[in-house]
């Protein structure tokens, strides 16, 4: 599914060695599942990893 990702639910970008970002979500952002588009104010992504954390969520993507 597309969803729009507002700024402010990006708390954290952190970039991979292998090409991937990962990004921090806020909890207000919803729970993405894997293959999930996500599209921010300048940039469009795919979702490839969902890592759970307890106080927020991470999130690895790609740009698609």
């Amino acid at each position: 599914m597309e969803y729009f990702l507002p700024d402010t639910y990006i708390l954290r970008t952190q970039r991979h060695p292998d090409g991937q970002i990962e990004l921090t979500l806020s909890r207000d952002a919803g729970l993405p599942d894997i293959s999930d588009i996500l599209i921010g104010s300048t940039d469009t992504w795919k979702v490839t990893e969902v890592l759970r954390d307890s106080a927020d969520i991470r999130v690895r993507v790609q740009r698609a």
